[in-house]
C-alpha cells in the first residue's frame, strides 16, 4: 500500500497509457474508413523486392510501368509482403529509399513482416505506431515533470496530447512520423537533463540524433535547431568545453547519418527545386498553420488578409513609427513613470528566467516551434498536398501542447493570486480542478470538433450506397481503368488474393483488344471510374435549392437543406444522374467487349471505392 501511494501518479500515467491503446485500437481498427496511398507504400518499401512504386519507374522517374498487362494476384502479393527468400533482407529496403526516405522505420516494419511469411495486416505497421505512443507518453510525462516539477500537471498534458486529435492523428497513421514523435520526446528529456548537468547522456543524445534521422529526415531539423540553441547557451555561459563535447556528438551522428543514408542528397537537391511556391511563403506558413488548427479544433484561419487585419496591422506599424523614436529621445523621462519601469522590470525579469537551467528549454521551444514550422513549408508541398502536410509536423505537437497548457496554467495562477487564494491550503486542489476541468473541455471539443481527416473518410461516398475493394469476390479477373495510374499500387492491398489484373487506362482499354480476346474466366469484373461524381453531387445541391427556392414564396431568401435532407437528395439526384450517364458512358464500352467477343454478359453490379474515386462495378461472363 505504501509502494502505490509513493508511486500513484506512476500508476495513473500506467492507466491513461492503456486507456490510450484502447482508444487508438477503437478508432483504427472501427473508425477509420480507408487508407492513404502512402501506408500502402509503407508496406511496399519495407517488403518489396521490385521497388516502391508498382505504376511508376520511381518517385523522380515517372515512367509508366505494369499498365496494359496482365499481373497476377501472386505479385500483387509479393509487391507487399515478405516472402520466404526475403525474409530479413535488408538490402531491398536500402534500394526502394534511394530517393524518398530513411531506412529504419521500414527496417523495422520488415523485421515484422518477416516473422509472418506471405501475409499482409495493418497491424503489423499498427503495433510499431502503438510502440511510439508509449514511448511519447512516458518521455513526455518525464519531460513536463522536470520542467515544472507538478506531476499532477504532467499528467494533463499527457492527457491533452493523449485523447486530442492532434495525438490521435499521430498514432493512427501508419508511417513513420508516430516513432519520430517518439524519438523527438526522449531527446527532449535528455536535453532537459543534460542542462541539470547529466552530461554523460551527451553520447545518448547523439544516438537518439542518430536514430531520429535515420526514420525520417525533417527529425535533423528538430535536433539541428535545439542543437543550436545549446550551443548558444554553452557559448553564453563561456563551458567551451561542453560546448565543444555536445557539439562534436552531434555532429557525428550526422555524419554517420550520411555515411548510412547518404541519398538524402538527392532528396535536398529535389527539395530546392520547389522553391516557386504556388502562394509564396507567408501564405503557405499560413496554409499549414491553417491545418493543424482544422485537425485540433476546426478553426479556419483566414489565409488571405482581411479588412480589419489590414487597418490593425497599419495602425501597429503607424505606433511603432512615432512611439519608437519618443522612447529614445525621452527615455530618461519615461523612466520616471512607475508604471512603464513596473512593466519594463516585469519584462526584464521573466526573460532573465527564461536562460536559467530550469526554464531554457521553454526558450528553446519557443525558437524550434516556429523555425521548423517555417523550414517545413519550404521543403514541403503544403498547397497541393493539403491538410496531410500536418503529418510534417507531428513531432512538434506534443510541445505545443505543453506550451498551451502552461500559459493556461499561468493564466490561472494569475487568477488565484488576484483572489487572493494562492495562499489558502486548499489552492493545489484548486488548481488542480481548474486543470483537470480545462483538460476535459480541450479534449471533447477536440474530439467533437477536430477535423478527422487522417480518419481517411470517404466523403465522396455521402448518399450513396457502395461496396468496398475488399468486398469483391476473390480468386477474379479484374480490369481495372483509371486515368491515374499510381491507384495499382493503392488497389494491390485488395486485389492481392485475385487471379489476375489488367491495369488500364480508359483510352488504353479501347485499344487492348489483342491481349483481351484471350481472356477467357469464369468471374472477371470491370472497374470502371465514374465520370465527374463530385460535380455531379454539386449540380444535385444546386438543383434542389432552385426547386425549393421556386416553391417558395418569398424567392429572395435561400432555402438550405438540413442534413437528412441533403443525404437523401444527394442520393436520388447521384442515382438519377448516374444511370443517364451509365447509358451513355458504359456504351462504348459494352459494344467493344461485345464486337472483340470478350465475355458474353456485360452486367452493372454496383459502386466501389477506391482512394475516393467512384468506380462503376462491371460483371463480365
Amino acid at each position: 500500500m505504501e509502494w502505490i501511494k509513493k508511486n500513484k501518479y506512476e500508476l495513473l500515467l500506467v492507466i491513461i497509457i492503456l486507456i490510450q491503446l484502447v482508444t487508438l485500437n477503437y478508432v483504427f481498427w472501427e473508425k477509420k474508413e480507408s487508407f492513404h496511398s502512402d501506408e500502402v507504400y509503407s508496406y511496399a518499401s519495407a517488403n518489396s523486392s521490385t521497388g516502391t512504386y508498382l505504376s511508376i519507374g520511381g518517385r523522380n522517374n515517372y515512367a509508366l510501368q505494369n499498365q496494359d498487362v496482365w499481373l497476377t494476384g501472386s505479385f500483387m502479393r509479393d509487391y507487399l509482403t515478405c516472402n520466404e527468400e526475403e525474409q530479413f533482407h535488408y538490402g531491398y529496403i536500402v534500394k526502394n529509399e534511394t530517393d524518398i526516405q530513411a531506412p529504419l522505420y521500414f527496417m523495422i516494419l520488415h523485421t515484422i513482416c518477416s516473422f509472418f511469411v506471405g501475409k499482409f495486416s495493418w497491424w503489423y505497421a499498427f503495433s510499431i505506431n502503438l510502440v511510439a505512443a508509449v514511448l511519447t507518453m512516458i518521455f513526455l510525462y518525464l519531460l513536463v515533470w522536470e520542467l515544472t516539477r507538478q506531476k499532477t500537471f504532467a499528467l494533463a498534458v499527457c492527457v491533452s496530447y493523449a485523447f486530442c486529435m492532434w495525438g490521435i492523428d499521430t498514432f493512427i497513421y501508419i508511417r513513420m512520423y508516430a516513432l519520430v514523435t517518439a524519438f523527438g520526446t526522449i531527446s527532449s528529456y535528455l536535453h532537459v537533463k543534460l542542462l541539470q548537468g547529466k552530461h554523460r547522456l551527451i553520447p545518448m543524445i547523439g544516438l537518439i540524433t542518430l536514430l531520429g534521422g535515420l526514420t525520417q529526415m525533417y527529425f535533423l531539423v528538430f535536433e539541428g535547431l535545439i542543437s543550436a540553441c545549446f550551443c548558444f547557451y554553452y557559448l553564453f555561459q563561456k563551458k567551451w568545453k561542453l560546448m565543444c563535447s555536445y557539439g562534436i556528438a552531434q555532429l557525428m551522428a550526422v555524419v554517420l547519418f550520411l555515411i548510412v543514408h547518404p541519398y538524402v542528397f538527392a532528396e535536398v537537391t529535389a527539395v530546392n527545386d520547389k522553391m516557386d511556391q504556388t502562394m509564396g511563403f507567408v501564405l503557405e506558413c499560413k496554409y499549414l498553420l491553417r491545418a493543424s488548427l482544422l485537425a485540433i479544433a476546426d478553426i479556419d484561419l483566414p489565409i488571405y488578409p482581411w479588412g480589419l487585419q489590414i487597418y490593425l496591422t497599419e495602425a501597429i506599424l503607424i505606433l511603432a513609427v512615432i512611439l519608437i523614436p519618443i522612447n529614445i529621445v525621452f527615455r530618461k523621462e519615461i523612466k520616471k513613470i512607475k508604471l512603464y519601469e513596473r512593466i519594463w522590470n516585469w519584462i526584464w525579469r521573466n526573460v532573465k528566467l527564461l536562460f536559467t537551467e530550469r526554464n531554457y528549454f521553454f526558450f528553446v521551444l519557443g525558437i524550434v516551434i516556429p523555425f521548423y514550422h517555417f523550414i517545413t513549408v519550404r521543403t514541403s508541398y503544403p498547397t497541393s498536398m493539403g491538410i496531410y502536410t500536418v503529418r510534417y509536423v507531428f513531432l512538434l505537437y506534443p510541445y505545443v501542447i505543453l506550451l498551451g497548457m502552461m500559459l493556461i496554467k499561468g493564466f490561472f495562477h494569475i487568477l488565484m493570486n488576484l483572489l487572493k487564494l494562492e495562499e489558502k491550503k486548499y489552492s493545489t486542489y484548486i488548481s488542480t480542478l481548474l486543470i483537470s476541468i480545462t483538460t476535459f473541455v480541450f479534449i471533447s471539443y477536440s474530439l467533437n470538433c477536430g477535423n478527422k481527416g487522417f480518419y481517411f473518410p470517404k466523403k465522396n461516398l455521402i448518399g450513396v450506397d457502395a461496396m468496398s475493394l475488399g468486398d469483391l469476390p476473390k480468386g477474379a479477373d479484374y480490369i481495372t481503368v483509371y486515368a491515374e495510374p499510381f491507384l495499382l499500387d493503392f488497389m494491390s492491398v485488395y486485389l492481392m488474393d485475385s487471379n489476375q489484373i489488367y491495369p488500364t487506362t480508359p483510352k488504353g482499354l479501347l485499344g487492348s483488344e489483342e491481349k483481351l480476346s484471350s481472356f477467357h474466366s469464369e468471374e472477371a469484373y470491370l472497374l470502371l471510374p465514374v465520370p465527374r461524381a463530385i460535380d455531379l453531387m454539386i449540380e444535385s445541391d444546386e438543383r434542389k435549392n432552385e426547386d425549393k427556392m421556386n416553391d417558395s414564396d418569398d424567392n429572395t431568401t435561400e432555402y438550405t437543406l438540413n442534413d437528412e435532407e441533403l443525404v437523401q437528395f444527394q442520393k436520388e439526384s447521384y442515382d438519377y444522374y448516374s444511370t443517364a450517364v451509365q447509358d451513355h458512358y458504359m456504351k462504348e464500352y459494352r459494344e467493344f467487349f461485345k464486337q472483340h467477343h470478350i465475355g458474353n454478359t456485360f452486367d452493372y453490379v454496383g459502386y466501389t471505392e477506391i482512394f475516393g474515386r467512384l468506380s462503376y462495378v462491371i460483371q463480365i461472363d
